[in-house]
């Protein structure tokens, strides 16, 4: 009898798509290029995030109740448990800190200020402490006298990577605005770059190989690029509960593909029937919705192939 490898477990994991106001020109959003040699999703661009560690539910347990979030985040992390939307929020603000060095919290009820002196001693040190598990995002917070600002991040969509991947994660995506008074900064140890793009700049610039995304990343930019603004951007989240997204990841023809869920031949694909995959594809452009992303000269290329609507349709 044949015995079939079972999909690895997924990790919990937190990202943050923190934007930025651009003048007339729309708004922008941070991406982080991996380092060549991560284990995961190696020199592509991505949002801040990372996987929820054991302190994030220890100091989500220590925030309280329903209180600390708004009505509208329990409800579209209506499938989630609520331990769990605490901690991922927790951890999204500590991995945002730690790649990106942007602290999301308050002090006497006011955003901190980190371009000049004060009021935290010793940033880099922190943020570099940080990492080393001492004294941890809720000991920063009691040494500082800061509220950690977990309403700040709105709950925006749920990826989770596709079962053939042998490292897996089931990640919260988080949006939330880009704090005045504070620079973003990769740290250049997991991280090697930072860029301000556009969601169409971030889109172009995958596809020229200039800026390689993840396939979420892909999705999510090609989704935020149908808002002018940042403001409508946010104006549009409802308290409809945000579903997970599975995609399934197949190679027909030696073609390394991700198949997302409203594709038509998804269930296909995830049966194995791959004989129709390649058939009636197109490369996306603008306003389409993307179906799928198939792996070509190292990046993931965005393709459409019609079928019954993507979930935000």
């Amino acid at each position: 009898m044949v015995q079939l490898d079972m999909p690895v477990e997924p990790k919990k994991a937190a990202t943050v798509i923190l934007v930025r106001d651009d003048g007339q020109h729309g708004f922008r959003v941070f991406l982080l290029r991996r380092h060549g040699k991560s284990a995961f999703m190696a020199g592509t661009f991505v949002y801040p995030g990372g996987k929820l560690e054991q302190s994030d539910y220890e100091t989500a347990l220590a925030l309280g109740g329903e209180t600390v979030l708004p009505a509208r985040e329990w409800a579209a992390g209506a499938e989630t448990a609520r331990e769990e939307m605490l901690a991922s929020r927790v951890a999204g603000l500590r991995e945002l800190f730690e790649e990106a060095g942007v602290l999301l919290a308050r002090r006497k009820g006011r955003g901190l200020c980190l371009r000049k002196p004060g009021p935290l001693r010793g940033f880099g040190s922190l943020r570099a402490a940080l990492r080393t598990g001492a004294p941890g995002l809720a000991g920063l917070a009691r040494e500082e006298r800061l509220t950690l600002a977990v309403d700040d991040l709105l709950y925006y969509a749920r990826w989770i990577t596709p079962e053939a991947s042998p490292i897996r994660f089931d990640t919260h995506f988080f949006l939330a605005r880009h704090p005045a008074g504070q620079e973003a900064v990769p740290d250049f140890k997991e991280t090697t770059e930072g860029v301000w793009m556009a969601p169409g700049e971030a889109l172009r610039a995958n596809e020229a190989g200039s800026h390689p995304l993840s396939p979420p990343t892909v999705k999510t930019v090609e989704d935020l690029s149908r808002f002018e603004t940042a403001g409508g951007l946010f104006s549009s989240l409802t308290d409809a509960p945000v579903r997970p997204v599975l995609p399934v990841q197949v190679a027909p023809e030696g073609r390394t593909m991700i198949v997302f869920p409203w594709d038509r031949d998804y269930e296909d694909c995830a049966r194995g029937m791959l004989a129709a995959c390649l058939h009636d594809l197109r490369p996306s452009g603008k306003g389409d919705r993307t179906t799928r992303v198939i792996l070509s000269g190292g990046r993931w290329l965005p393709f459409c192939k019609e079928g019954r609507g993507s979930p935000e349709a």
